[in-house]
């Protein structure tokens, strides 16, 4: 607040508010910013037209467009405006202060009060305008015991010594800004809670929790809080840490045992072969698989290729659970025929493998099973009597007849 002050017989007097900020809201144009200092005058006499002469120092200040003029009172008017054209920037600036002085009045003479100050406060966040660096937006870790750094970016102006708080999200707190389509990371159980401050520039860091409990993508927050010595926390004021899906969330898949093949009369030909997804069991996926012919023909199994689908979070009566909490095997079927003949064969052998599988599983070690088909339909030959009926008065020869 200043007074102005100015004389004309019998006396004149002035006085104006000139507290302001830049690009607040007062009048605008597109370019310059307007601000209106009203003037108080004339307690006593107004009976002739005066003319106030004034100018603002420094007269070489960039932030108006005019550093001097004059200001008319006509007979009787008792009111009269100054306006100053502030011109914006996009520069980063504290506190600015300019002074306004009268320093001529005509048919008068100048009070006591002739000069007032004017101060455009701080503008374009000179403190800074602080957020995380877009190198982690989102940060994805893997799930193990480590240290995750967190990077605070103070952008704009960089005056002043400034603190920031943080602190990762409590479980009850609601966030509008979590990825949907990703589960939310436990407290204490995914990652240690953090809170603080930092002095900028600082990095800071989160501790992840490495367990062996298959678990899908999971996802937490921290934000910047409260900052001091004038900064602002921009729109980018939080991080997003995502820990992918881990400890083979979606399975590993292998074969359950090795088996040996009969060629058997129907309906006993059915070869069934166990393949177990081993840990976790979150979403659906597919195992391809196909069998080879070793020293079997072709002819002696179907099909000689397939593929198994297993549900998200499949269950049925052949679980297998494991002494370890949150580890399990599903277990699933597939069958192939083997094709009973009539032609003589000795041992013949075929390999089933699994090829690949789908929706983030894995394949286990045993992916290659070798069966084997048991000799079948007598290939070293039958042996037995050849009955005749002959006298008792001949001497009889028992031969062998091999078939």
């Amino acid at each position: 607040m200043g007074c102005l002050s100015s004389k004309l017989n019998p006396f004149l007097s002035v006085e104006w508010n000139l507290k302001m900020e830049e690009e607040s809201s007062h009048f605008r144009s597109t370019d310059v910013l307007y601000t209106t200092l009203e003037f108080i005058v004339r307690y006593h006499g107004a009976l002739s037209q005066v003319t106030l002469y004034w100018f603002i120092m420094p007269n070489d200040t960039e932030d108006v467009t005019v550093t001097s003029g004059n200001i008319t009172f006509h007979t009787e008017q008792r009111k009269a405006n100054l306006t100053v054209n502030i011109l914006p920037d996009e520069i980063p600036e504290l506190d600015k202060t300019l002074s306004v002085y009268i320093i001529n009045v005509t048919h008068g003479r100048l009070g006591v009060h002739t000069n007032a100050t004017l101060t455009i406060l701080a503008n374009d966040d000179p403190y800074g305008l602080l957020i995380f660096s877009g190198k982690n937006r989102p940060i994805k870790v893997e799930e193990e015991t480590k240290n995750v750094t967190l990077t605070i970016v103070r952008l704009k102006g960089h005056l002043g010594v400034v603190k920031v708080t943080y602190r990762t999200m409590y479980d009850e707190d609601v966030s509008f800004y979590l990825p949907s389509n990703i589960a939310r990371a436990t407290l204490g159980e995914d990652y240690l809670p953090i809170s603080g401050f930092v002095i900028l520039p600082a990095n800071e860091t989160i501790n992840i929790f490495d367990d062996t409990v298959p678990e899908e993508e999971e996802s937490f927050r921290v934000w910047l809080k409260n900052p001091k010595g004038g900064a602002e926390i921009g729109s980018n004021g939080y991080v997003t840490i995502v820990i992918p899906s881990n400890d083979d969330a979606h399975g590993v898949v292998a074969f359950a045992q090795t088996v040996a093949a009969y060629e058997i009369p129907p309906p006993d030909n059915i070869l069934k072969l166990s393949i177990v997804r081993k840990a976790g069991t979150f979403g659906s996926i597919k195992l391809d698989w196909e069998a080879t012919p070793a020293s079997a023909s072709p002819k002696d199994f179907s099909p000689s290729f397939g593929n198994l689908i297993f549900a998200d979070g499949q269950v049925c009566s052949i679980l297998i659970k494991h002494l370890l909490p949150y580890f399990y095997h599903l277990i699933l079927m597939t069958t192939i025929t083997i094709i009973d003949d009539e032609e003589v064969e000795f041992l013949e052998m075929f390999t089933i493998t699994l090829l690949r599988v789908t929706g983030d599983a894995r394949l286990g070690d045993d992916v290659q099973m070798m069966v084997t088909i048991a000799p079948n339909d007598s290939p070293a030959g039958v042996f037995s009597f050849e009955e005749k009926h002959v006298s008792e008065s001949k001497i009889v020869y028992i031969l062998p007849d091999t078939l």
